[in-house]
């Protein structure tokens, strides 16, 4: 399957009514048991890790690409 993030990707999430944008890096993005994609982040602000694994980067209204990692 492929994902639309890929590890490296510099990524924003933007919520347009409370005007906020954070910015993250993909550090790695991975499959489960169940075959569907999950990724982990690293905030820019403060470099907190988010030790939550996130599924539902590819779907979300939200989560626009900044730049493209190499």
């Amino acid at each position: 399957m492929k994902t639309k993030y890929n590890q490296g990707d510099l990524v924003q999430y933007h919520r347009i009514k409370w005007g906020l944008r954070h910015l993250f890096v993909i550090t790695d993005v991975f499959e489960k048991d169940d075959d569907e994609t999950y990724y982990k982040i690293l905030w820019i602000a403060g470099g907190e890790r988010n030790a939550t694994n996130i599924k539902d980067l590819d779907n979300d209204e939200f989560i626009t690409l900044v730049v493209r990692g190499q």
